[in-house]
């Protein structure tokens, strides 16, 4: 099929590897980066957040997922028992605690409206090799609403993407980390914020 037909894709190396399966001078491949088309972005410049809290924004079921590529096993643990802000799931069902809230499904303005009233945007995924494939919609999202992108480290597309305006991290232990350094660095991460809304405006789009 991609030998003989017009193929998009989203990454660069899914693009190298088909190039390289097919061996044809003939092959014709586009990658076309999974961001949000500028009808669907409304949003706002940030406002400064005085308390830490991060957001997540998928249709994941947290703890039982039977795709190793969308781990994030104890993720509301970490926040459960730690002092690293609240975490909302947006698009979660489940039971809301003290520190992390459910929403559901939400329409898409309602999602961005949600978006905006946090800092962060996690994509708390465990390591897996599937992920230097996938261009996942969510973090370009997340930098329109004005949140700082913090990724695991192995979605290679999506920090290259970003180029350099995320933040990365290998594990659980880091991501909580570099959490506990923003909570108590609130003006930089502001400022974080702000450089990234501007730069998905000029680029992520």
């Amino acid at each position: 099929m991609v030998s003989s037909n017009p193929t998009i894709v989203t990454t660069r190396r899914v693009a190298e590897e088909l190039k390289a399966l097919v061996k044809s001078n003939s092959t014709r491949l586009f990658v076309v980066p999974n961001f949000p088309m500028k009808g669907e972005v409304k949003t706002k410049n940030p406002i400064f957040h005085s308390i830490l809290s991060s957001a997540y924004a998928g249709g994941d079921i947290l703890g039982n997922s039977t795709q190793p590529h969308r781990n994030m096993d104890g993720l509301i643990d970490m926040f459960n028992n730690n002092n690293i802000g609240s975490l909302t799931l947006i698009g979660v069902k489940g039971e809301s605690s003290k520190k992390v809230k459910c929403l559901g499904f939400l329409p898409r303005d309602s999602m961005y409206n949600e978006m905006f009233k946090h800092s962060i945007g996690l994509m708390p995924n465990r390591r897996h090799w599937l992920h230097r494939y996938r261009d996942a919609n969510k973090p370009y999202e997340y930098a329109h609403a004005g949140l700082l992108v913090m990724c695991v480290s192995s979605f290679e597309s999506v920090i290259s993407n970003f180029k350099g305006n995320c933040c990365t991290f290998e594990d659980y232990e880091e991501m909580k980390q570099k959490l506990l350094y923003f909570k108590d660095n609130l003006e930089e991460l502001y400022n974080r914020r702000l450089r990234t809304l501007d730069f998905a405006r000029n680029e992520l789009i």
